[in-house]
């Protein structure tokens, strides 16, 4: 985590209990990879090129599943930044 980081995954619980979780590709500029990060997490930056989505796709696709919604993160600090 820090300046240098940025968003590899987005995931969601609606209230009725349906979830959705993506993996987001890292754009050409998000040049930042701490390899302690990735023994916590787990998730390879190989694995975000191949399976990620870009992240425009996310930003739209949580617009249309949350619509007008009020939305709470459990990553209030990182989010707050």
């Amino acid at each position: 985590m820090g300046s240098g980081s940025y968003p590899i995954e987005t995931g969601l619980v609606l209230g009725d209990g349906r979830t959705f979780c993506r993996l987001i590709r890292p754009l050409p500029q998000w040049e930042h990879w701490d390899p302690a990060a990735e023994r916590m997490h787990g998730i390879r930056r190989e694995l975000l090129h191949r399976r990620g989505i870009p992240p425009e796709d996310m930003a739209e696709e949580l617009n249309r599943r949350l619509g007008r919604q009020s939305v709470y993160s459990d990553g209030w600090a990182n989010d707050f930044a």
